[in-house]
């Protein structure tokens, strides 16, 4: 038996078993932050990725989507972006970010959307 992570609407997580053929759903789900860059470094768990520490400053829901990053303001995120684009080369420690980041399948996988950087 599979034993998946569940965000529920009160951004509580829960665990509850699927079977090996169940279908999970994913919410889509994006918070605008600003911060700081405290370090850039070559995801250990995706070799195409690197791993961007981000101090956040604030965190802003965007409109029409849930918001699983309400609470953000003041950690530590560590999100990860594509090695091999222009974005990941400008990135540079101790510099500004502005960004629209998402949470993916496992509750410490966040993501970037390119589009959306500004550094």
């Amino acid at each position: 038996m599979t034993v998946i992570w569940i965000l529920a609407k009160s951004y509580e997580v829960l665990w509850r078993p699927i079977r090996n053929n169940e279908m999970v759903q994913i919410k889509e789900n994006w918070t605008d932050i600003k911060g700081t860059i405290t370090r850039i470094a070559d995801s250990p768990d995706r070799p195409l990725f690197k791993a961007v520490s981000i101090l956040v400053d604030e965190a802003r829901p965007v409109t029409g989507f849930a918001n699983f990053l309400a609470d953000a303001a003041g950690k530590m995120l560590v999100v990860n972006v594509a090695a091999d684009t222009d974005l990941a080369a400008s990135m540079n420690e101790g510099g500004s970010i502005r960004c629209r980041i998402r949470r993916g399948r496992k509750p410490g996988d966040l993501f970037m959307k390119e589009e959306s950087v500004a550094v």
